[in-house]
């Protein structure tokens, strides 16, 4: 039996970026090896959740998805994270270690500056939706044939994912004994190297950092 448990494949959960939904990564799932098993979580205000109220706030997300991990998952654990994923994914992972004394094996933390930095640019979630739509087509979030119209019924998950990311409230813990893996895109304007670097603050053991080419959704092209 021992044996058996310790053959079953690895758990590796997915978080996506503000807006966004966890189906984004599941191109890359025929890419692991049977070792490992991938899945995404889908969060209130998206996918089958649509209809659901979506979270604008960490500690809400953070209490539902560690019940799930705690229900359905095994360890070891492995977690990836985009963007607001990233910060979803680190918080999840202090949850799990401070307060259910569980070591996550390594998280990959994507488009996401270290958490204790404050945000370089203007609040999105307080700007009106055409001025919010402006904004995200600069960040590289939406392709050209894509119009306000089209975002139009997903706005009010956007506008409190970007509450949820922007309202957050960095509170200071000892470092996680975890590996963290750090993914920016190279032409991303917000994850400089000095705004990622204290990273390294949040574990005991060495971080590691990949940029990779494209802009704040690289993940599209990569």
């Amino acid at each position: 039996m021992k044996y058996m448990k310790n053959s079953e494949p690895k758990s590796v959960l997915f978080f996506p970026f503000a807006g966004g939904s966890g189906e984004v990564f599941a191109h890359w799932f025929k890419a692991f090896s049977v070792n490992f098993k991938p899945r995404y979580y889908t969060l209130p205000g998206r996918g089958c959740r649509y209809n659901e109220q979506p979270f604008d706030n960490i500690e809400e997300a953070a209490n539902e998805i560690v019940r799930y991990v705690l229900n359905t998952m095994r360890e070891p654990y492995y977690f990836f994270g985009h963007s607001m994923g990233a910060l979803i994914t680190f918080e999840l992972c202090r949850r799990l270690y401070f307060e259910h004394s569980i070591e996550v094996k390594a998280i990959f933390v994507s488009g996401h500056r270290a958490p204790n930095l404050p945000s370089l640019r203007k609040n999105l979630h307080l700007l009106d939706k055409e001025s919010l739509f402006e904004e995200l087509c600069l960040l590289g979030g939406f392709g050209n044939n894509v119009t306000l119209s089209d975002i139009e019924p997903f706005l009010p998950t956007i506008y409190a994912d970007l509450k949820l990311c922007e309202c957050y409230v960095y509170k200071e813990k000892p470092p996680l004994p975890t590996k963290i893996i750090v993914l920016s895109g190279i032409d991303d304007q917000f994850m400089q190297r000095e705004n990622i670097s204290d990273w390294q603050k949040q574990s005991i053991l060495p971080v590691e950092y990949h940029e990779i080419p494209g802009d704040h959704f690289y993940i599209h092209q990569h």
